[in-house]
């Protein structure tokens, strides 16, 4: 990793921490230079303003979870072993990485009538509309069953993020085997929501 990217990368890590432990509004850019181990001028020749690294936390890793689901996608042919990918991804990229998570899924910032403004409302419309895709091409090939103007996906996201949030918010968290309690909101998720989401055919298969 060249000495920028590494700079603009631990500023990126550290402003998420902050931001979520101390809150947006309480962190200051020195704080985030000092977790940072950085000179507070440094971030400057990034981020113009604070608005501007939460935009970038934003940026980074939102790109970051599309770019590992849309490469990883490619290997695959069948929509259900898509959807479990899409999931499991998902689940493993807020366990993995629980401050940007915090910062991206829950945006406690912005009023929603700010939101279609934001960088996150672009990724969640990138992110929703690729899900969409993988649970058409179910429906199409006889796999899923749901009503055509149901916004499946958007339900979906806020089951796994829910459990993951949780996950994250429980004292002690980091300590226990990621592996095995993204495998336990997965499990979840097959046993409840894709359940009821299969076809009759599909359930017997």
């Amino acid at each position: 990793m060249n000495d920028i990217k590494d700079k603009r990368q631990r500023i990126l890590e550290a402003s998420s921490e902050l931001f979520s432990r101390t809150g947006y509004f309480a962190t200051s850019m020195k704080d985030v230079a000092d977790k940072a181990g950085i000179a507070v001028g440094t971030i400057y020749l990034y981020y113009n303003t604070k608005e501007d690294l939460l935009d970038g936390i934003y940026q980074y890793a939102s790109t970051t979870l599309l770019d590992i689901i849309r490469k990883k996608l490619t290997r695959l042919t069948d929509p259900m072993e898509k959807l479990e990918l899409f999931i499991n991804e998902s689940i493993h990229f807020g366990l993995k990485h629980p401050y940007y998570f915090l910062i991206v899924f829950v945006d406690f910032r912005r009023k929603a009538i700010e939101f279609p403004k934001s960088i996150m409302y672009k990724f969640f419309h990138e992110y929703l509309a690729l899900g969409g895709e993988i649970m058409e091409e179910g429906k199409r090939q006889g796999y899923l069953d749901y009503p055509e103007d149901s916004d499946v996906i958007f339900g979906i996201t806020g089951f796994w993020g829910a459990y993951v949030l949780r996950e994250i918010l429980k004292p002690g968290f980091g300590k226990s085997s990621r592996k095995k309690k993204q495998e336990q909101i997965y499990t979840l998720f097959e046993d409840t929501v894709l359940k009821g989401l299969k076809t009759k055919s599909t359930q017997q298969a």
